[in-house]
């Protein structure tokens, strides 16, 4: 216990503690009570404004009352529910593929999924009885950005991890030209979280293709966010295929607590019986899948929502790199991120954007490197225009005072 305090001290003495922002009442709403002051939140991933949509709140209620609380049960006993099933039939249509297989979250699903598909053995069912698979046959190509849920999917893995710079197409070539001889999984983030940028799937997908190696996507940040229908990053693309594992989530455009994986038929029934965090945790609530279905629904018959999104986030991006600020990921995503830079100036903006009414917690290390802090806006189709020009007029006023400009 003394290295845990001393631990805990030293980072609250330096300054890489982060706060704990404590919110009353709806905290996905454009506007908030935090600490007891009401804010112009900037913070929620709530992107279609589904999460408190009375129509998703109905069924979530109704839920309770069809399947009560919980069903007590992993999926492989007795959790299994009819409106499990059904949502996830209607998870794979609305990505257009077999079937998809229902996590309780997103972390689980990248945790269960990753080193189920990795640690395959070549040799089959009868190896994989003998002995486990034996790493030097399986490698993990991931990008050096992907989100901490794919980090500690693969680290559950006995494969050989490779982590090839961001985006970077002629360096993940090179490296998969040297492991040419293994089974490959190439993972990446199809928006990443903190930047805000897009991978770049269509040259992933064409080395994986040369290489006979599959490809997984968290379009955690993607779904019901990017392409006209809402599909993430393929249709965005206007791809079709070439991405084997299309994991994703519930909890930030659908407003719902919970995470999937989609794909063929044979995968998803292997995950069934591989993915040891679906197996062996209590199911998801019969009631937030019920509510989940409900958001897919609107978020499929109301286009609107996401036309609005990215007009928003377009209009927040443009105003605040007109005022000369660092703003990363030039892609066309509601994650917009300023660069600061040292952890120190980067808390001090959060706490004069909350003095000027906007609440925007600043990342730090080690979510992001060090000296990479920033402060990263959340936007969403419930936000005004108002509030977005609002919030530029503020960091423009802000960031001025602190010298972090990189314009007059």
């Amino acid at each position: 216990m003394e290295k845990i305090r001393t631990f805990v001290s030293n980072a609250k003495d330096g300054g890489l503690y982060p706060p704990m922002f404590v919110t009353e009442g709806l905290s996905s709403e454009p506007r908030v009570v935090v600490e007891g002051r009401e804010v112009i939140s900037f913070a929620s991933a709530n992107y279609l404004g589904l999460a408190n949509d009375a129509r998703v709140k109905k069924a979530v209620i109704d839920g309770i009352e069809r399947y009560g609380l919980h069903p007590c049960g992993s999926r492989c006993v007795s959790g299994s529910l009819d409106v499990h099933r059904e949502l996830e039939q209607r998870t794979a249509r609305h990505k257009g593929l077999d079937d998809a297989l229902l996590f309780p979250t997103g972390m689980m699903a990248n945790m269960g999924a990753i080193p189920a598909i990795v640690d395959m053995p070549l040799r089959g069912v009868s190896a994989l009885l003998r002995r486990g698979p034996d790493r030097r046959e399986n490698v993990v190509f991931s990008d050096e950005l992907n989100h901490a849920s794919i980090i500690d999917g693969y680290s559950l893995s006995r494969a050989q991890i490779v982590t090839y710079r961001h985006n970077d197409m002629d360096d993940l070539a090179e490296k998969m030209e040297q492991y040419r001889d293994y089974r490959g999984l190439i993972v990446t983030d199809g928006v990443f979280s903190m930047d805000g940028d897009i991978a770049r799937l269509p040259e992933i997908v064409a080395l994986a293709r040369r290489h006979e190696t599959m490809v997984m996507v968290d379009d955690a940040h993607a779904s019901g966010v990017l392409g006209e229908q809402g599909q993430g990053t393929l249709e965005h693309f206007g791809m079709h295929d070439g991405v084997d594992v299309n994991m994703g989530t519930y909890s930030k455009a659908f407003g719902i607590s919970g995470g999937f994986v989609a794909g063929e038929q044979s995968l998803i029934d292997y995950l069934r019986v591989a993915a040891r965090t679906y197996m062996f945790s209590g199911a998801t609530f019969g009631s937030l899948a019920l509510g989940a279905m409900t958001a897919l629904e609107i978020a499929r018959s109301e286009p609107a929502r996401r036309h609005r999104l990215w007009a928003l986030s377009k209009r927040l991006r443009d105003g605040l790199a007109a005022q000369g600020l660092d703003v990363l990921g030039k892609g066309e995503t509601p994650i917009v991120p300023v660069l600061v830079g040292e952890e120190e100036t980067a808390q001090c903006i959060s706490h004069d954007l909350f003095e000027a009414g906007f609440f925007a917690p600043c990342i730090m290390y080690p979510a992001v490197q060090k000296r990479r802090s920033r402060i990263r806006f959340s936007v969403t189709s419930l936000h005004s225009e108002r509030m977005v020009d609002g919030l530029v007029d503020a960091m423009s006023y802000i960031c001025k005072r602190r010298g972090v400009l990189l314009a007059a």
